[in-house]
């Protein structure tokens, strides 16, 4: 390899997203959106980039869609998209209104490049895999996308970055990193996470499930409180039942 997963990297070496699998553990390549650390998970701390905004005729094969891009669009909500800054990310095209079943045709795309747009205006999009119909265009066919969810890599609580409360965790960081620095995150198996309020997790009989507090920490599930987000499953507890050290299965990205 040459970024092992133990380095941070001032450059990126590898695409975003890229999958590296060892042993019982899966790794994906990411970029430091803020400072990291080891011990509690990571978030996408991106919003959806394009909601539903109509789409241009296209022939069946063509791997190019034309997006009319609503306002509000953009990582700060100002229209503003930068030149492919969606690669790597992911896109819904609708080929008719939803209201119209059994005719409606959702088409998942992965996007490979965009255009730079400074404002609700058209946006090219080349995608991964040709159209499998064609498409009319008009106002019955819309498309909404996401960039790259490690694009933009943070750690902290909801108080101190907006919207962090409604981002989900996408991995645990392999090693101390910066904001702009490229590094691994660990998206699945074994691995050992802070508890929240230093406490610990796998305490509960038959209770093997982990949960994500709002701040990346790890939390025993519990039905009485509101839903947090899945992270993994206790493999361990120390003899006689005990916590110990509760190394868990991470179960993010296989």
């Amino acid at each position: 390899m040459l970024q092992d997963i133990d380095k941070a990297s001032d450059v990126q070496i590898y695409p975003l997203g890229m999958r590296y699998a060892m042993d019982d553990r899966v790794f994906h390549y990411a970029k430091a959106g803020g400072t990291l650390n080891t011990d509690v998970g990571a978030k996408n701390a991106l919003p959806q980039m394009f909601g539903y905004s109509p789409v241009h005729a296209a022939l069946i094969g063509a791997k190019t869609v034309v997006i009319d891009v609503i306002a509000g669009a953009g990582k700060g909500g100002d229209g503003v998209i930068a030149l492919n800054e969606l690669a790597g990310g992911y896109m819904n095209i609708f080929t008719h209104e939803l209201i119209h079943p059994p005719t409606s045709w959702t088409i998942n795309r992965k996007i490979v490049t965009n255009t730079p747009i400074a404002g609700a205006e058209a946006m090219t999009v080349t995608i991964d895999k040709p159209l499998p119909v064609a498409l009319t265009g008009g106002n019955t066919m819309h498309a909404e996308g996401i960039a790259s969810i490690y694009q933009n890599i943070q750690s902290g609580s909801p108080v101190a970055i907006p919207f962090m409360a409604r981002m989900p965790v996408v991995g645990f960081p392999t090693v101390y990193a910066t904001i702009g620095q490229f590094l691994w995150l660990q998206t699945w198996g074994p691995l050992w996470g802070a508890p929240v309020g230093g406490g610990g997790y796998g305490d509960g009989d038959n209770n093997r499930l982990v949960v994500f507090t709002a701040a990346g920490n790890l939390d025993d599930y519990d039905a009485a409180l509101p839903a947090l987000q899945h992270a993994g499953f206790v493999l361990c507890n120390a003899f006689g039942g005990g916590p110990g050290v509760a190394i868990f299965i991470l179960q993010l990205s296989p």
